[in-house]
């Protein structure tokens, strides 16, 4: 169906989960729809797809430079803004912010994305088994496999701790939980993007798997060392280095 829709699907489906979630009243209401939000959005990876098809080949690494940088400037601008509305306004407030700039987004893709989807003659439904075969092919393929798992490392670990740390900054600052979380979000984001734009750079000189093996070595040693930071400020820097 093209990924435009697909897109499109994610920022609507997370626009809907984001609003069903400022009117949760019970904890089980919150995890329900908080695994909605999970199944409905992702509208990064088709968002990647659709721009790796739609750009000229030699083009492509600094084209995902600068894609992954506007992922993470809105990582940099939504908590920051979220610690504000939340302080303010309480979380439903947030949840409802971040529902309408979700739908915002939808409107954005629908009305000025442009794709020239053709579907594939010999297409496999995902119902089918073949599309299940496929897909466990493809994770089990020599060559993506040290992919998958260096994705899995970089992306889906450091989240174990991001669930303790708006406690942890909230016992060394003395202002709003939600404010300083925010922060520490956003300057993450920051320096996400800014490092995505140079690996896209970089990409013209060096590697892929070297800019990765660079990555994901500095990120541990990041990870690593907030082990012993006991302020806010470092904190802040070692969250800068670790999302660049």
């Amino acid at each position: 169906y093209g990924r435009k829709l697909s897109v499109m699907r994610g920022m609507f489906g997370g626009g809907m989960t984001f609003f069903l979630s400022a009117f949760s009243t019970q904890l089980y209401h919150l995890i329900i729809t908080r695994f909605l939000t999970g199944l409905l959005t992702g509208s990064a990876g088709p968002a990647m797809a659709l721009v790796a098809s739609t750009t000229p080949r030699e083009r492509i690494p600094l084209s995902m430079g600068i894609l992954q940088t506007s992922f993470f400037v809105g990582s940099t601008i939504g908590p920051l803004l979220g610690g504000l509305v939340a302080d303010s306004w309480g979380l439903k407030g947030a949840f409802l912010v971040s529902g309408a700039m979700m739908s915002v987004g939808g409107v954005i893709a629908l009305l000025f994305v442009q794709e020239e989807f053709h579907r594939p003659s010999e297409s496999v439904s995902v119902f089918q088994r073949q599309a299940y075969t496929n897909l466990l092919r493809l994770l089990t393929s020599r060559e993506l496999m040290p992919i998958f798992v260096a994705i899995l490392a970089v992306q889906g670990l450091p989240i174990m701790g991001f669930s303790v740390l708006p406690v942890i900054l909230d016992d060394l600052s003395l202002l709003g939980g939600g404010s300083v979380t925010g922060v520490a979000f956003g300057v993450m984001g920051l320096a996400g993007g800014v490092g995505s734009y140079l690996a896209g750079l970089a990409s013209r000189k060096a590697t892929p798997t070297r800019i990765l093996r660079i990555a994901v070595a500095g990120a541990a040693l990041s990870f690593a060392a907030l082990f012993v930071a006991d302020s806010v400020a470092q904190f802040y820097v070692l969250l800068a280095f670790a999302g660049a």
